[in-house]
């Protein structure tokens, strides 16, 4: 049961008038000031996001890439280059489900990235879990700030409620918070769900907790409740780590209450049921998630091994952030993990390590207490060595579920837990001494003297700091030379304040006068406020844009339909295509194997990660692009365009021009314009314009970019590859946002510059400025009449087969003979696709017999079924990744639909534990008020 606050005794009860009020005041100023604190970090770490003023998401960081880096960074800085995911992969989808669920049509499927992937019954997004929700009823430029503000009270509130139930303080409940949240782990993490997961980690300690001691049926609802937002938050690891570090504690928490063997029983029993029943209800998305991942996800790929953890330089940016680099400036700055910062950051900050080694020094005030706290101490002091120096201990780790297959480094939200848990109880320890609450006699320990106990622990205290201070110095040695005097000023400021809060500390637990506590509170609160929010606005990238549509997009938005692009190599960076409902056939997300072979058989690195894929510009005449439904290219400006380049006019002079230059006359097809300017324009927006005009001197072509740098030649793609070979042009320059600029003329004063004639490639620009956009010429279309197959069952040699390009798209290839029909080759079909999303269909005017080929990933997992005029027909293997339905002449309706494997068995089981949890919790309700009525009678 919860124990009385320490800032509330006897002589504040029995005062009157003023002097109660100055008193209660005095008494609740530590909890004011440690809540001051919460309050004032989660408001100053967003910052302007949560009032409008910018976006809470790292989206400036698209201004690195075209087709976005030639509108010109925008005045925010992209401070972190290591928060892809978030903007190429959860912010993006998202949307995109946040956007179907508003419109009443959960989006199960998604068809914007690989060939598409299974969306609305996958806890990918966390969409459903209620820390997320805040993405369907605000903007989504604002969503992300709220979550983390959402996300940070359900931290805190958990925290505060599991240490109230410990009978801390009310300052304690608050430092506990404002530890666990302003962690590495937590600031590091954040817009990934892994820290969404992290934060319903306290309030699962606390229902646990609940269950422990009050051994109530009822007790099992808000268990339960909990684990399913867990569940539907979407990053399993963490909610397996965290039970790693529950079931100690529940062991623990029993043999504190000396429970009998009934006790135990019973507890464990409840705290079954609420789990089961918490995993039952979240049904819906695990049963469908576990389907999907037996197919597309290869678990071997992320065993792990003992080597696989981080150096001991690393835990100094627990005390000393800045050591770790700075994560604005890419692997420039790894100075002192060597790793992605995202996985090795481990702040804490010096107040809380403070507070642990007060946690360490003083004696706890009862059984309970003392065994908080050594089971805080001792959780930290295992997850630290499990992180940080692996061996034979991690090894032993990984041999267990989750540990196997999972990075150790992700203990690190754990490990903030424990060391949180153990500050609170340090802070609380300091105020109780504070206040000269007396020992509980039958508390008091026999077995040990105090003197000696008291060297010991201090011992023990004085061995962490000197730890610390080794690790700190050591990772200080091999920082660039280039910091060491700043990073140094900052250890030397780091230091100061460490003993000035000490000091206070130590001086509360002497001198014990009311002004020495609520000084020593507000040093530990401003110290753990100022280095917080320091660290966080070093991590955290607040935007100016969110997703901005350039010219590019537009192009596509109005172009493309149904069709796919290729983002060459960082070009679009795909991913964020979800934002822009654009289809890409590479992306960020879990391919299906037949997918993954089909692009490596483009390129053998297609794959930059496990789950990220990518292809360069060799890849845009490729066969397979033609099967997989890819109508567009789209390449970086600053790519030379292939092509054979043709002076026009003999430069004779550089020449400052105030206004247009045109060229001499131009006959045929052009593909891209030069353009050097020989002296830098003025201004920094300046854009070079770039058309191609008639000899009316009409607009035929145009394109635009950022003016390039004096003397740097670039080529600007136009799209004038569809002038007749006779017809007659000339290209003129402009500079807008420029006073002028000098380019080289000829003799007559016309501009001298080349062009670029298209290659015989079937590409065709028909965008250009920001990006290339390219039309292959040779694409079939996504959803497309096939008059012939072919059978071909060994998949190296069907690859080969597509990738050759040797059979053409009009004959669909087959996996199995038992597929293969008479087709007479000749047969013809006028498509009409009705509808495209969760069910494709198409209106098919044939005249023949023939396939109607989907290129769409639906191999993964199954889930896609077919009708032919409402009558279920077979969905055939086809093209190696995709589907075909076979098709009689005639006119038909063929409907292609997904249905999420999995969902209506998991629905039943969801169903089925809601009533159950409504039964627990509203049954003894009931039953105890007819107990009552029925006493009373």
């Amino acid at each position: 049961m919860p124990r009385p606050d320490p800032t509330v005794d006897e002589p504040t009860r029995a005062a009157s008038g003023p002097t109660r009020v100055t008193h209660a005041v005095l008494r609740r100023a530590p909890a004011i000031l440690a809540w001051a604190a919460v309050v004032a970090y989660a408001l100053l770490s967003i910052g302007g996001p949560l009032l409008g003023h910018g976006v809470f998401l790292g989206t400036d960081v698209l201004y690195r890439y075209a087709p976005w880096l030639d509108g010109g960074v925008p005045s925010g800085t992209p401070d972190n280059n290591w928060i892809g995911d978030t903007i190429d992969f959860y912010a993006p989808q998202t949307m995109v489900l946040a956007d179907s669920v508003r419109s009443g049509d959960i989006a199960w499927w998604n068809p914007y990235i690989i060939g598409g992937t299974p969306l609305g019954a996958l806890p990918d997004t966390g969409l459903f879990s209620p820390i997320t929700w805040v993405w369907l009823f605000l903007p989504a430029s604002y969503a992300a700030g709220a979550m983390k503000l959402v996300e940070m009270a359900v931290a805190v509130v958990g925290m505060a409620l599991f240490v109230r139930r410990l009978g801390m303080s009310s300052a304690a409940q608050a430092v506990a918070g404002l530890v666990y949240i302003s962690g590495g782990f937590m600031v590091a993490w954040t817009n990934w769900p892994h820290t969404r997961v992290a934060a319903l980690v306290p309030l699962l300690f606390w229902a646990t907790d609940r269950v422990l001691t009050g051994r109530r049926f009822r007790d099992a609802v808000p268990v339960a409740l909990i684990v399913t937002a867990m569940l539907l938050t979407g990053f399993p690891a963490v909610i397996g780590y965290a039970l790693y570090g529950l079931i100690p504690y529940a062991v623990l928490r029993m043999l504190v209450l000396r429970a009998d063997l009934r006790a135990w029983l019973r507890a464990v029993a409840i705290g079954a049921i609420g789990a089961g029943l918490g995993a039952l209800l979240s049904a819906w998305q695990l049963v469908p998630w576990a389907l999907h991942a037996t197919t597309t996800i290869d678990f071997g790929e992320r065993a792990q091994d003992p080597s696989r953890h981080l150096d001991w330089t690393a835990a100094a940016s627990a005390v000393a952030p800045g050591l770790i680099g700075d994560v604005g400036d890419g692997a420039q700055s790894f100075w002192i993990s060597g790793a992605n910062p995202v996985e090795s950051f481990a702040y804490v900050g010096v107040a809380a390590l403070i507070l642990v080694a007060a946690a360490i020094a003083l004696r706890g005030r009862d059984r309970l207490d003392r065994a908080i706290g050594w089971f805080a101490l001792a959780g930290a002091a295992l997850c630290t060595v499990l992180i940080f120096q692996g061996g034979w201990l991690l090894g032993l780790f990984q041999e267990l579920p989750i540990f196997s297959n999972n990075s150790v480094t992700r203990l690190r939200f754990l490990l903030g837990f424990f060391l949180a848990l153990a500050a609170a109880a340090g802070l609380d320890r300091v105020l109780r001494r504070a206040d000269r609450r007396p020992m509980p006699a039958d508390e008091r320990p026999r077995r040990v003297p105090p003197v000696v106990a008291t060297v010991a622990r201090g011992a023990l205290a004085v061995a962490l700091c000197v730890a610390l201070v080794l690790v700190v110095l050591d990772a200080y040695r091999i920082i660039p030379e280039e910091v060491t005097a700043q990073q140094g000023a900052v250890l030397r400021h780091l230091a100061l304040a460490a003993l000035v809060v000490a000091a206070v500390l130590v001086l509360a637990v002497l001198v014990r006068r009311r002004w020495v506590t609520i000084g020593a509170v507000a040093a530990v609160a401003v110290l753990l406020l100022a280095q917080g929010v320091t660290v966080t606005r070093s991590w955290w990238p607040v935007s100016d844009s969110f997703y901005a549509a350039t010219p590019t997009h537009d192009y596509l938005a109005e172009n493309l339909g149904h069709e796919r692009y290729l983002g060459v190599d960082w070009t679009m960076l795909t991913g964020t295509n979800n934002a822009y409902q654009l289809r890409s056939v590479t992306g960020h997300g879990f391919h299906t194997p037949e997918w993954k072979e089909l692009l490596r058989s483009i390129d053998e690195d297609a794959m930059l990660t496990r789950t990220y894929s990518q292809l360069p510009w060799e890849a845009a005449g490729s066969p397979v692009l033609d099967r997989m439904g890819v109508r567009y290219v789209v390449q970086s400006p600053d790519a030379v365009p292939p092509g054979e380049p043709e002076s026009v006019g003999v430069p004779a002079t550089l020449d400052p021009q105030s206004g247009p230059v045109t060229s001499t006359a131009v006959t045929g097809p052009i593909r891209a314009v030069q353009v050097v300017l020989t002296e830098q324009v003025d201004g920094e927006d300046a854009r070079i314009v770039v058309r191609v005009v008639d000899q009316d001197g009409a607009t035929v072509a145009e394109s635009g970019r950022v003016a390039p740098e004096a003397g740097v030649p670039v080529w600007v793609a136009v799209p004038a590859e569809d002038i007749g070979a006779t017809e007659s042009v000339r290209v003129r320059l402009d500079v807008e946002g420029a006073d002028g600029f000098t380019v080289p003329v000829d003799p007559a004063g016309d501009w001298a510059t080349a062009v670029l004639r298209p290659a015989d490639d079937d590409l065709t620009v028909v965008h250009g400025g920001d990006a290339v956009i390219y039309q292959r010429e040779n694409a079939a279309p996504r959803i497309r009449w096939a008059d012939d197959n072919r059978v071909i069952e060994d998949e190296a040699e069907r690859v080969a087969a597509i990738g050759s390009g040797d059979i053409p798209t009009s004959t669909v290839i087959l996996e199995d003979a038992a597929d293969e029909q008479a087709l007479t080759g000749d047969s013809t079909a006028d498509l009409t696709v009705l509808s495209d999303g969760d069910t494709i269909r198409t209106r098919v005017e044939a005249d023949g017999d023939g396939w109607l080929v989907l290129a769409e990933s639906v191999r993964g997992g199954s889930g896609w079924s077919a009708t032919l005029d409402g009558e279920p027909v077979p969905l055939v293997d086809a093209d190696e990744a995709m589907g075909a339905v076979y098709v009689p002449d005639g006119s038909h309706e063929v409907a292609i639909s997904y249905h999420p494997p999995g969902l209506r068995a998991g629905m039943v089981g969801s169903a089925t534990a809601a009533v159950a949890l409504l039964g627990l919790a509203v049954v003894p309700v009931v039953w105890d008020r007819r107990r009552r009525r029925e006493v009373a009678a």
